[in-house]
């Protein structure tokens, strides 16, 4: 067992063998990892080439859905993405047979090699975005625990 802080998690990605077979799979991982927060008392957030600060927020863990096969197209894997509930749908999702790529997080969607590139832009881009981090602790433990002693 591993106990990662929310903060440190730069996504989430749930493999597939395949998407379209294994989508109440998705659903269901989507459903427990969206609920989670990560809670900072402060980062740095680079936005196309830009550095800002940026004081402290809350926000989701990106989530995103990666199958070897599953819908053939860019239409029809935004179609079962649009279909599905939101409190069970991934942020994105990647077609490795296909490259087709869709993330509501950052608007992005494209196909073929241009959807592997566009993931891995984003990928790079959640990454960044926490490797500049600084968690509040104070979320992780109940206000009635004493401090430990020196």
């Amino acid at each position: 067992m591993r106990l990662y802080l929310g903060e440190s998690v730069s996504f989430a990605l749930e493999i597939k063998s395949d998407l379209t077979a294994q989508w109440p799979q998705v659903e269901t991982a989507a459903e427990a990892v969206l609920p989670l927060r990560r809670r900072w008392s402060g980062h740095v957030r680079f936005e196309r080439g830009d550095m800002e600060l940026v004081n402290a927020s809350v926000s989701g863990i990106p989530f995103v859905a990666i199958g070897f096969t599953g819908p053939k197209n860019l239409e029809t894997l935004e179609r079962r993405l649009s279909e599905t509930t939101e409190t069970q749908r991934p942020d994105g999702a990647l077609v490795l047979e296909s490259g087709a790529y869709r993330c509501f997080g950052t608007g992005t969607r494209a196909t073929g090699a241009a959807g592997l590139f566009a993931f891995c832009v984003d990928a790079a881009r959640f990454a960044t975005n926490v490797l500049t981090a600084h968690p509040d602790f104070s979320n992780y433990f109940p206000p009635d625990v004493p401090a430990a002693a020196p």
